[in-house]
């Protein structure tokens, strides 16, 4: 008898695992970057899209920015996602992540990128990864102002 409780519990578990495959992930719907939102029916809409920053000098400190995720989850699953600014070289430079749910079968999340100091220049890449696994990516380029103008006239 104890051998046909361990059989069922296998079976349970089975049915489970086979209905946890037929899930399908969260996916990012779209990646927005820009200095503020305007929210319409379909979510929220860039109003100042930002994909460059000119600085004066490095280091520099940048504008505060915002990356809004739109992501779609048919099975309405929570997801936590993570969006990451990445250096020019690949390293991370700066990480946040939520935890979403989804009353739709989309959501938006939006993370605030304030008080930022670059050391340098170049591109840098906005990464977004849903439940860990890499899902989105937008370059933001740093880009020194020339001082060349400037040191002609002297």
């Amino acid at each position: 008898m104890h051998r046909n409780r361990t059989d069922a519990v296998t079976t349970a578990q089975k049915a489970v695992a086979t209905d946890t495959m037929k899930l399908t992930p969260a996916s990012v719907e779209e990646l927005q970057l820009s200095k503020s939102f305007v929210a319409t029916a379909r979510g929220l809409k860039a109003l100042e899209p930002v994909d460059t920053f000119l600085v004066a000098t490095v280091p520099a400190q940048l504008p505060t920015f915002k990356a809004c995720v739109r992501v779609s989850s048919p099975d309405k699953m929570p997801t936590r996602v993570k969006v990451q600014l990445k250096l020019p070289g690949g390293a991370e430079f700066v990480s946040f992540s939520k935890n979403i749910s989804f009353e739709k079968d989309w959501a938006e999340v939006v993370f605030d990128f304030t008080t930022l100091k670059v050391e340098q220049g170049g591109v840098y890449k906005v990464v977004v990864s849903l439940d860990g696994a890499p899902a989105a990516e937008l370059p933001l380029e740093i880009k020194q102002a020339k001082q060349a103008a400037q040191s002609s006239g002297r």
